[in-house]
């Protein structure tokens, strides 16, 4: 057994993963928000709680979530939408936000997180996962790359078009 999957099985005796609906928005909202501000967003917890309730109606996004088995504190989540890619005739998997509360870091919810995810994207036909992080997000990249994510070179460029501005 690694050090991963041994830190995985101490974790996992006292948190469990479960998909969100609307009953666990009260769980998840704090998270998001304070995900939010991580990457210096100001603090609106309407507003999150808001477009959490948005993706789940529209059902244009998962979320996965780590709490105790009683569902009365949550952890850290996983949020997950779905592309298509054209050239491959494929879904692919984005992972576009993943959040562990600061002082439950380093205890594996993390890659209990990710875990959840890949067995999301090969339950659901996903020809491959992808995300972006901040490149002085260090700890992320870690996790990431401790389950086989790689980093790929630009084969297209990326163009962006702010309608908010």
């Amino acid at each position: 057994m690694t050090v991963e999957q041994k830190k995985q099985k101490n974790v996992a005796q006292g948190i469990k993963i479960f998909k969100a609906d609307h009953h666990q928005l009260r769980l998840i909202t704090p998270l998001f928000d304070a995900y939010r501000v991580f990457y210096q967003q100001p603090s609106d917890m309407h507003a999150a709680r808001k477009f959490l309730a948005e993706r789940l109606n529209n059902h244009e996004s998962t979320i996965y979530f780590a709490a105790d088995k009683q569902q009365m504190t949550a952890y850290g989540f996983v949020q997950l939408y779905t592309k298509f890619s054209s050239i491959s005739l494929s879904k692919i998997l984005i992972l576009n936000d993943l959040y562990v509360c600061e002082n439950h870091r380093k205890k594996g919810i993390g890659s209990l997180l990710m875990t959840k995810t890949k067995e999301h994207a090969i339950e659901n036909g996903f020809a491959k996962i992808v995300l972006e992080t901040a490149p002085a997000n260090q700890i992320a990249q870690a996790l990431y790359l401790s389950h086989g994510y790689t980093n790929q070179e630009k084969q297209f460029i990326n163009k962006t078009l702010d309608l908010t501005k």
